[in-house]
């Protein structure tokens, strides 16, 4: 949403920070993503509770987190109920490749190592004019959870 606030109403964004963009690289581009079994599918809101089993395994397939942050994620799940699947199939679905490029003002892509689209920041940097890459180690793709710190120090040091 922010870059395409940016791309279409450029007087509104003089900088922008991209994180946890889903970039699938192409061939020769970087490592390729692995898309976890059922990853995006429904999840069928069961009267007995089972679905919250398989909101669960879901939370849990990037990383290893504190309790805290996977029931916050967990709770995200409850809040959308049978639309919370909805956030990553339309994520996926954005024609990421050529609207990057649209993008005019100065921008940080703020990657960690251990997200799962780590490989492809790198290319989302180079196409992105006038764009920095910012890499926190041993990060993973809840960042801005699990390492808040070093995510406001990298954000903060671009602006």
């Amino acid at each position: 949403m922010a870059a395409e606030t940016q791309i279409t109403h450029p007087d509104r964004v003089s900088k922008l920070v991209l994180s946890g963009l889903g970039y699938k690289p192409e061939p020769g581009e970087g490592a390729p993503f692995e898309e976890p079994p059922n990853f995006m599918s429904p999840v069928e809101i069961k009267p007995d509770g089972s679905h919250l089993m398989e909101w669960w395994r879901r939370t849990t397939l990037w990383g290893d987190y504190t309790l805290e942050i996977l029931e916050e994620r967990m709770l995200e799940y409850i809040k959308a109920g049978p639309r919370g699947e909805e956030e990553h199939v339309t994520a996926m679905a954005y024609d990421l490749k050529s609207r990057l490029p649209l993008i005019t003002c100065p921008t940080l892509v703020l990657t960690a190592t251990y997200d799962p689209f780590f490989s492809g920041a790198a290319k989302v940097k180079d196409s992105i004019p006038n764009s920095k890459l910012a890499i926190i180690k041993n990060g993973p793709i809840y960042l801005d959870r699990a390492m808040p710190e070093k995510f406001a120090e990298a954000i903060l040091k671009f602006l």
